[in-house]
């Protein structure tokens, strides 16, 4: 699967923001207004006895973070 995208810094590290890529699997990146909500992506451990990690990731909201930014506008 290819996930690159032509532009992939679209923020200056200076100014809050302004747009994002969302990109999911199967489907073509696609360039989004707006901040992308706080989240980190959560994979299971493997079952006993085998190595390495679970099954697929979820995706967790980091909601106190979602809240201050909010807050902060």
């Amino acid at each position: 699967m290819d996930y690159e995208v032509d532009q992939p810094i679209l923020n200056s590290p200076y100014e809050e923001p302004a747009e994002h890529w969302k990109i999911i699997a199967g489907e073509a990146p696609e360039r989004i207004q707006g901040r992308r909500k706080a989240m980190y992506f959560y994979r299971p451990p493997a079952e006993h006895g085998e190595g390495g990690v679970g099954g697929p990731s979820v995706a967790v909201e980091l909601t106190l973070v979602n809240r201050i930014r909010e807050r902060l506008q």
